[in-house]
């Protein structure tokens, strides 16, 4: 992903939602469009997350003690139709797991709460 000069908007979804799991986000602006939005959380993942060790990172993902907050931003993005791994797969294949794998982390959240005694 990280060779990509100007990524695929699938591809830059993806690093939104990594940066939005990883609570690294970078300062976007108010009035800041969406593309342009993209365009930067892009460029911040590629300089704080898309490193040699990201697969170490991905492992060992607290994916049993996420923050509510976390999971609620990052369901908004994994529940669009243009978040689907099929679609981001045409423009990169290790884009297309990384969101298979976000959008995992989620269905465990939800089934860990769901049988987890309050």
């Amino acid at each position: 992903m990280k060779s990509f000069k100007a990524a695929p908007c699938g591809v830059q979804r993806v690093a939104r939602v990594l940066c939005f799991m990883f609570e690294t986000v970078p300062k976007i602006p108010k009035k800041t469009n969406e593309v342009d939005e993209l365009v930067m959380y892009w460029n911040h993942a590629v300089k704080n997350l898309l490193k040699p060790d990201l697969i170490t990172r991905l492992r060992g993902y607290p994916k049993e003690d996420q923050k509510q907050s976390v999971v609620d931003k990052v369901r908004l993005f994994v529940n669009d139709p243009e978040f689907e791994s099929g679609l981001i797969i045409k423009s990169s294949k290790a884009a297309g797991g990384l969101a298979d794998w976000a959008r995992a982390i989620i269905q465990f959240h939800d089934a860990l709460h769901a049988v987890k005694p309050c």
